[in-house]
């Protein structure tokens, strides 16, 4: 599996559109792992958590940091002091 591979599949992006170019790929990931930290930050805030852990977080692995968070606001957890 090559890195462009990789990528595709590790955003979640080439399970939207397999024929993506390169880079097309690349901003688009950018794009979207900027709009995932904010969202992660501002649910993070909402919901009383560590803010800037949580955006660095959605920024670094985008959608599934969101989906984790998600998960963990609905089971009621906490992530520690903030």
């Amino acid at each position: 599996m090559g890195f462009e591979a990789l990528l595709g599949y590790g955003t979640g992006l080439y399970l939207l559109d397999t024929g993506m170019s390169f880079p097309d790929l690349v901003g688009t990931a950018l794009f979207v792992h900027l709009l995932d930290g904010v969202a992660c930050g501002v649910i993070a805030a909402r919901d009383g958590r560590a803010v800037g852990r949580w955006a660095a977080g959605g920024g670094a692995f985008g959608v599934w940091t969101l989906l984790t968070l998600l998960v963990l606001i609905a089971r009621g957890r906490s992530d520690g002091p903030t």
